[in-house]
């Protein structure tokens, strides 16, 4: 399994394979890389600005995410008042 990328959330959701270069539909395992948490969906759809719905992956956590058929994966840094200041970061690597 290899290292794709260091991915940079912001409280905006981002498509995760796009973001990592990742192959489309692509099983990723996903490596929070702070403290800071980070909201995850997979959805055939981008959510909806300031949506929470998905699910946390607490800081330094590993999450493997296996996408269904027409799904993507987005992420986004939980905004809660200690991580205003923080930027969240993801490694990302294809496979399980």
């Amino acid at each position: 399994m290899a290292h794709l990328a260091d991915v940079v959330l912001s409280e905006s959701w981002v498509d995760l394979h796009v973001a990592a270069l990742a192959t489309a539909g692509a099983t990723l395992q996903i490596q929070n890389k702070g403290s800071n948490p980070v909201l995850l969906l997979e959805s055939a759809t981008a959510p909806a600005a300031g949506s929470d719905k998905g699910f946390v992956i607490e800081g330094y956590q590993v999450r493997v995410v296996a996408p269904k058929a027409g799904e993507k994966v987005f992420v986004r840094t939980v905004d809660t008042l200690e991580s205003i200041a923080e930027t969240s970061v993801l490694a990302v690597m294809e496979g399980a």
